[in-house]
């Protein structure tokens, strides 16, 4: 039926608990048959005390007892090794028996659904049921998810903790001698490049590496390839990279760099050139058939690989790869231009949806601000395009409304941006950064944490700033900042709303911000054929473009637009060129469009209160008439009894009539009652108005909730129509 719009894809192809099971058996038993063979022989190696006697007889016999220890470490390690894996299938037989119920569920969900469209022809009480079982589905799903992924990673970390039983064996021979130096060499950068690695595991690693000798440092790459290619993901701060590079000698920098790509390739402080020879080695390496890699990955380096070339076959060749970490999942950084002696550098950052799978299309948008430069300065310049972090991925996932990416990747971008200065030296360049979309979140936190102030930074097309970075414009390391949104760019602004749900940020377009906003409006800048804006895309690709997608060859980059010529203007230094504006219009529209929100959605309750305040005033004006009218009628009462006795009850002389205390009594019993009676009619009264005063906002309390709920419906059957006709 498909009423509901679940996402199961992370527990549809979980692995077969027996088919690990056996596999898991046969290793320990293994590992077991292994430990009696060696302490057997071990023992029976024992017997020779009696039949030998020499002066080194203690070496002899005791030659089996390291690898009777062995042995007994080996047996443990395969013991642990199929414990890791029984208690991984465990887990994976409860998660399948708990997605069986989960599946038996969404089909009775998906019953009860049909049979309520049927019977309130798709009217409130099947919004209702829609709504709550996605969400509570979706939320069991997910949970059920992120069980598989723990018992993933917790018996990966299981075995990840195995260490090598004996360092004994061999990593390789080279020249009839055991190289124990490779396998600590292997144990380290394991350690540096593992998910749980620490900045200390790297320092080790680097340490280790700078005590080897320049020639072994070939023998560790040919035994343990791995340490050519995958560089430590976390990274050290750019001033202790520099530092490690520039403790080697020249003959370990050289040969570092010759077998050790990865690393050479990857650290800052090392020349860009050499950067880039070696990490171009790294992708000739992983390029090869035989190298293991996943269908993504294997898209990323073939894109990587493209990128490099030039546009056409008499343009000149000015890309490199300088840096490049061909893990899951692939990062990479392109520089267009000469780092190491050009005045002017930019760091082009990538946003939401971006990879290495499309490093072409970042490289071919830094390629119109390095033209869009050279038209507008004549200082020698670079740019880097920068996918150098594991970016959001594109909707409908929501990682986009959370920082935590971005505070990852704004951590290596700061590494980044120091190294520039680190590597430089005196010689130091004007630094740049423009950042499009979830990489403005990215580049704030970078710019908070970096050591040097930069340039200037340009943010456009931003999914807002984390407050926590940067409240405000004057919060970063820059000289200058820049900002500007493009008037038909919805995605951005619906990307800061929709952070409002994660991790609240920031438009750095509107004024309060306190950027230098400039137009991306082409009718702005009279005497050019610059276009405006026309969409949220680097790159427009569409004509007669919808609501979500971008005019073609009116992206932010695309060549002849206002962004272009404004942020490559902004990034080299001449932003004095810029045409400022108070704030992006799409900024104003937000404040209008949330001002009117706010007066719809809170004009039901007002109107109520007003009602309320308005009823409350008249009853009690009411309440005060008659206050004031009782007194008045007292006294009106006791004339007309004191009339009446004196006429039916007249004084007999100088003494009253004997009925006068009666009738007092009776006077004074009938006002008392009166009076009494105005109490409690006023003490009704303000009781009934508190209790209508309650049940009144009790109402409005559940219409509030209520029209709560029907808006998000609203936005459910939104995104079930936005996702039925592809997107858009």
């Amino acid at each position: 039926m498909d009423i509901l719009q679940l996402d199961l894809t992370a527990t549809a192809d979980l692995p077969d608990p027996e088919a690990l099971d056996e596999p898991a058996r046969q290793l320990r038993l293994a590992g077991t048959a292994f430990e009696t063979a060696v302490t057997e022989t071990a023992r029976r190696w024992q017997g020779l005390d009696g039949l030998y006697d020499a002066p080194h007889k203690h070496l002899v016999l005791g030659a089996m007892t390291t690898p009777s220890r062995q042995a007994g470490d080996l047996a443990g390690n395969t013991a642990s090794t199929a414990a890791a894996i029984e208690d991984f299938s465990a887990a994976l037989r409860e998660i399948r028996r708990t997605r069986a119920v989960l599946l038996s569920d969404i089909t009775d969900a998906e019953t009860e659904l049909a049979n309520l469209q049927k019977e309130t022809d798709g009217g409130f009480a099947h919004n209702d049921a829609l709504i709550n079982h996605q969400w509570h589905l979706q939320n069991r799903a997910d949970s059920l998810a992120g069980n598989y992924e723990a018992a993933r990673q917790s018996c990966a970390g299981a075995l990840a903790a195995i260490s090598r039983a004996s360092s004994d064996v061999p990593v390789h021979y080279s020249e009839s001698t055991l190289d124990l130096q490779s396998h600590d060499a292997e144990r380290l950068h394991r350690q540096a490049t593992g998910p749980g690695a620490t900045r200390a595991d790297i320092r080790r690693y680097y340490d280790f590496l700078a005590g080897m000798d320049p020639a072994r440092y070939a023998e560790f790459a040919a035994g343990y390839p791995e340490s050519a290619a995958y560089p430590p993901r976390l990274g050290l701060p750019a001033q202790e990279q520099a530092q490690f590079w520039n403790s080697l000698s020249a003959e370990q920098q050289e040969a570092l760099a010759a077998h050790l790509p990865a690393v050479a390739g990857n650290t800052e402080g090392v020349p860009y050139a050499v950067r880039a020879a070696a990490n171009a080695a790294v992708l000739a390496l992983v390029l090869k058939p035989a190298w293991r890699a996943s269908a993504d990955q294997w898209r990323a380096f073939r894109s990587i690989e493209a990128a490099l070339k030039p546009p056409g076959s008499k343009s000149e060749n000015i890309a490199s790869l300088v840096s490049f970490d061909p893990g899951e999942p692939p990062l990479a950084a392109v520089a267009l231009g000469n780092l190491d002696t050009a005045a002017n550098i930019t760091v082009n950052v990538s946003g939401m949806g971006s990879s290495t799978q499309d490093m072409e299309g970042a490289v071919a948008a830094s390629r119109n601000i390095y033209d869009e430069q050279g038209r507008i300065s004549s200082a020698e310049r670079a740019v880097v395009a920068w996918i150098g972090y594991d970016s959001p991925e594109r909707e409908p996932s929501t990682e986009v409304l959370l920082s935590d990416k971005a505070r990852t990747g704004g951590a290596k971008l700061a590494t980044v941006l120091d190294g520039i200065y680190q590597t430089r030296g005196a010689d130091v360049p004007r630094v740049s950064v423009t950042a499009h979309s979830y990489g403005t979140t990215t580049a704030a936190y970078a710019l908070t944490q970096t050591s040097r102030t930069i340039d200037a930074v340009v943010f456009y097309g931003s999914a807002g700033i984390d407050p926590e970075s940067a409240a405000s414009a004057a919060d970063l390391h820059a000289e200058e900042v820049y900002a500007t949104q493009g008037s038909r760019d919805v995605v951005a602004p619906l990307g800061i709303i929709g952070s409002r749900f994660g991790d609240p940020r920031l438009s750095p377009t509107e004024e309060s911000w306190g950027a230098k906003v400039f137009s991306a409006d082409g009718t702005m800048y009279p005497g050019t054929d610059l276009w405006s804006n026309g969409g949220h895309g680097l790159r427009g690709t569409e004509e007669g473009a919808n609501l979500f997608e971008t005019e073609l060859g009116a992206g932010y980059l695309d060549r002849d637009t206002a962004t272009l010529w404004g942020i490559a203007a902004a990034s080299a230094g001449e932003g004095d060129k810029l045409q400022l504006i108070r704030q992006a219009p799409t900024d104003t529209r937000l404040q209008e469009t949330a001002g009117f929100a706010r007066d719809v959605y809170y004009a039901p309750g007002r109107t109520v209160d007003a009602l309320q305040t308005g009823t409350a005033a008249a009853v009690d004006s009411v309440q005060e008439n008659i206050r004031q009218a009782g007194p008045g009628a007292r006294r009106g009462l006791r004339f007309a009894v004191d009339a009446v006795q004196e006429a039916v009850l007249p004084d007999a002389g100088p003494f009253g009539h004997p009925l006068d205390p009666l009738v007092d009594a009776a006077q004074n019993r009938a006002e008392y009652s009166l009076s009494r009676a105005g109490e409690a009619f006023h003490t009704a009264v303000d009781a009934s108005q508190i209790i209508v005063e309650e049940l009144v906002d009790s109402h409005q309390k559940a219409a509030d909730e209520y029209f709560k709920k029907q808006w998000r419906v609203l936005e459910f059957v939104a995104g079930r129509l936005v996702a039925a006709n592809g997107g858009r």
